[in-house]
């Protein structure tokens, strides 16, 4: 699993705290083969002040199956896991992720199943 956002965000008028992840599931078979599944999770949280109201919001969601994604994300803010405050930046490529995964397993004799099994 991949923590690759862990921030909050100041913005006109709020704030919101943003925490994503990316797990890369591989099971290995008896067979010498391996099953792969990816999931996702996001997770923002935000406090907005506009026209003299406060409102808050939740934004929840998960996906699990095959992924593609290459996200880079930027603003001002506070780096949740090393307090910094600043430009926070955050990348995530799962092909890099994914690949380097494969080919150690494919170097170890593993093959890759198919749609099947």
């Amino acid at each position: 699993t991949w923590k690759w956002m862990d921030a909050r965000f100041f913005t006109e008028g709020g704030i919101s705290d943003e925490d994503k992840d990316f797990t890369f599931t591989v099971t290995l078979k008896d067979n010498g083969k391996w099953k792969e599944v990816d999931s996702t999770s996001s997770k923002i949280s935000s406090i907005r002040m506009h026209n003299g109201k406060l409102s808050f919001s939740k934004d929840i969601s998960f996906s699990k199956g095959k992924t593609y994604q290459k996200s880079i994300s930027f603003g001002i803010g506070q780096d949740k896991k090393s307090g910094k405050v600043g430009i926070v930046e955050s990348k995530l490529d799962t092909s890099i992720i994914k690949k380097s995964i494969r080919d150690y397993l494919k170097q170890c004799g593993w093959k890759k199943a198919g749609l099947f099994g």
